[in-house]
């Protein structure tokens, strides 16, 4: 099957099954450039499973997940995961080596985001003596660095202060002015109804 340069990722009669449970059965889909998208559902309804089949994390039971290979892809999971003992300045780095940033730039990148979330005086502190809330705000910071065409946000907003929604409420406002695509899950619809496109709702398995 051909898929047009502005389909990222389209679905073709997708299931997934969990100990032989149905959790998600998505017939015909795709996400196309350019869009914001919210994925909502009760928990456990299978959201961050449908991230992670995009992602290629997890392999869907049947059917086909195309994904466009032109795009490059930025995640940010429901879960902080980062290591105790490293320095912020020191983890960012590693990612923007691993993302393969110019390394030029890579300093003033770093020192740009960490200005734009407030949390510049961290930058030479171990991140496992950082409050939750600035943990979230380095998270946000590893999957947009590399200044990705896609960016996937599981949660997002979770241990995030007003004022730093705000913030990244306008940073997806000018990614997606700018032609790039977020596809987000929340349980706080509400707070992202300025900025999204499309209202995906994961109901019985299946978007409703």
């Amino acid at each position: 099957m051909n898929y047009p340069n502005n389909v990222i990722f389209s679905f073709n009669n997708l299931k997934k099954y969990y100990k032989r449970k149905l959790i998600l059965d998505i017939k015909n889909y795709s996400f196309i450039e350019g869009k914001c998208y919210a994925i909502i559902g009760e928990n456990g309804s299978g959201k961050s499973t449908l991230l992670k089949i995009l992602l290629g994390i997890v392999i869907q039971s049947k059917g086909i997940c195309y994904k466009n290979p032109i795009y490059t892809i930025s995640y940010l999971p429901d879960n902080i995961n980062l290591p105790y003992y490293i320095s912020v300045n020191n983890f960012l780095n590693k990612i923007v080596d691993i993302k393969k940033v110019d390394r030029l730039k890579k300093q003033k990148l770093i020192d740009d985001n960490l200005n734009y979330f407030g949390i510049m005086e961290a930058k030479f502190k171990r991140i496992g003596a950082l409050s939750k809330g600035m943990k979230q705000k380095i998270m946000i910071i590893q999957a947009i660095i590399n200044n990705p065409n896609v960016l996937i946000f599981d949660e997002a907003i979770n241990g995030l202060d007003n004022i730093t929604q705000e913030k990244l409420f306008s940073l997806i406002t000018y990614y997606k002015n700018n032609g790039k695509t977020i596809i987000l899950t929340t349980h706080y619809l509400d707070k992202y109804r300025k900025i999204i496109d499309t209202k995906l709702t994961i109901k019985n398995a299946s978007f409703d």
